[in-house]
């Protein structure tokens, strides 16, 4: 309901508003002030979350060190703990992601490029997917993409 980046105080308000009497806690995953009003206007009892900018005063199970959990998913793990039985993040396992890719998924896709693929031969194909979610500021810069190209193409 709300655009990246849109403080929008009022609709904040109403939403937290319209979420009354149906949370007991919540976990403010984002480090934005703005993320913690909704919490805080649907008066949830628990909202917990990191530190950081001013939210002292919209989360009242705030959790100080973040430094220990150096990783973006310890942090969002440790956060579903109570302050006194917090895993160290050492402690917290990490499940690494793999790329899965069926058979016949792949020789669908590779019909769909089947004049391209004609003019390589037997050389690998390689796929960029240059894009991001919220826009440049997150998106990987063009050079690197270039750079990265001639490095395989080289190989």
């Amino acid at each position: 309901p709300l655009g990246h980046g849109a403080f929008e105080l009022g609709t904040r308000y109403r939403l937290g508003k319209a979420l009354r009497n149906q949370y007991d806690m919540a976990i403010v995953l984002p480090n934005s002030l703005k993320s913690a009003f909704i919490p805080a206007f649907a008066k949830i009892a628990v909202r917990r979350g990191w530190k950081g900018e001013s939210r002292y005063f919209l989360l009242n199970d705030l959790r100080n060190n973040k430094r220990d959990y150096p990783m973006m998913v310890q942090r969002y793990v440790a956060l579903a703990f109570e302050q006194n039985a917090v895993p160290k993040a050492d402690d917290i396992p990490i499940l690494k992601p793999y790329l899965k890719v069926e058979p016949a998924q792949q020789a669908e896709t590779l019909k769909k490029f089947e004049k391209q693929t004609a003019l390589l031969g037997e050389r690998p194909i390689i796929g960029f997917c240059p894009g991001a979610e919220f826009g440049p500021a997150k998106r990987w810069p063009h050079y690197h993409y270039a750079k990265l190209a001639e490095m395989l193409i080289t190989q």
